[in-house]
């Protein structure tokens, strides 16, 4: 046995003695193998899976808890991103799945804490240190320094959509370059259909109409907003009232309404609450006195709007100049937009 592997394989002995007598597991014995060792604390006895994103969530392994602890078995040719479920559906962590030891500790509720042990996992943990205490444009400037950086395709891949530094045709770009390997999982098609779509509505492209029902049930139209006599911006917000986020920047979009309003601002506000949530819509506009027009259709990600504009998740927002029917921005969020207002206002 190689020296170099020796710790390794009696601390992984040691960790499976104490968790079961049956079980005999060894240092990776090739250049596929992941071996996944977990410690979760307050993780009760239940069957584990680990699914991978950008393979349309297809289950890769299963394994079970004891008093917390697990091992897991995989392969992975190409490295990819995973999720690790409970059979409840409760999810624990995501992370790296690439060849060698993988380590994840931590509380049952450390569900954004990811993994140690393997370069892009590593390389995630310092990414997520540095970034933690940053916001606006330092963190998306960090992000893309990491990404640019990256040990692995893969990283980028993973935060590629949270990178807005980089255009939908710069990302679609850096796609095409990497492992033909990686470019032929049927996640990376749908990314890639998707960033084409979203390149059609950002910077200096023109808007796409929108017509939806407001909280009355009367169709109103993105276009009459855009075109409203005395409108010079309007912000097509994509929010809904399940999304925290985007409830918790409420008071900011209303301040900045208040404030530039008078000024030819404007909102179209259109949400992607469903079902019941209809109702919670219709109530939180009142609550909250939203005057700007708010539309719905109850479609969520079945809606046309959701598909046109691309969304891949939100909060998400369109500013839209409307003496040329051109967008200016996009995703501005927080101390960003209301950056971009006062550029635009004052």
């Amino acid at each position: 046995m190689n020296n170099k592997l020796l710790p390794l394989f009696f601390a992984i002995t040691l960790f499976v003695g104490c968790t079961s007598n049956n079980t005999r597991v060894h240092a990776p014995s090739n250049d596929t193998e992941c071996i996944i060792i977990g410690n979760i604390s307050n993780l009760s006895n239940c069957k584990l899976e680990l699914e991978d994103e950008f393979d349309g969530f297809a289950v890769i392994a299963r394994s079970k808890s004891k008093q917390g602890k697990f091992i897991i078995k995989a392969d992975a040719v190409v490295p990819t991103h995973v999720y690790l479920y409970t059979n409840k559906g409760d999810q624990l962590r995501d992370f790296y799945l690439e060849p060698g030891t993988i380590y994840i500790d931590g509380d049952y509720d450390d569900m954004f804490k990811g993994a140690t042990g393997t370069i892009t996992n590593d390389y995630e943990q310092k990414f997520k240190s540095e970034v933690s205490s940053l916001s606006g444009n330092t963190r998306d400037s960090l992000s893309m320094a990491y990404a640019n950086n990256a040990p692995t395709d893969i990283y980028v891949l993973n935060h590629i959509n949270n990178i807005d530094g980089w255009t939908s045709k710069e990302k679609i770009d850096v796609i095409n370059g990497m492992n033909v390997d990686i470019k032929d999982k049927s996640g990376i098609v749908e990314l890639l259909d998707l960033l084409k779509q979203r390149s059609k509505v950002e910077n200096q492209c023109p808007y796409i109409d929108i017509t939806q029902p407001n909280a009355d049930g009367v169709n109103v139209s993105l276009r009459e907003v855009v075109e409203k006599n005395g409108n010079r911006y309007v912000l097509l917000d994509f929010w809904a009232t399940w999304c925290s986020p985007c409830c918790e920047e409420t008071p900011l979009i209303k301040s900045l309404y208040e404030q530039y309003h008078g000024q030819g601002f404007d909102i179209y506000a259109c949400s992607l609450d469903n079902g019941q949530l209809m109702e919670q819509w219709k109530q939180y506009i009142k609550d909250n006195e939203l005057v700007w027009t708010n539309v719905c259709d109850g479609e969520y990600t079945s809606s046309q709007a959701y598909k046109d504009y691309a969304l891949r998740g939100i909060p998400d927002n369109v500013l839209i100049d409307c003496s040329t029917g051109l967008i200016v921005a996009r995703s501005l969020r927080g101390e960003d937009l209301a950056a971009k207002l006062s550029e635009l206002f004052n």
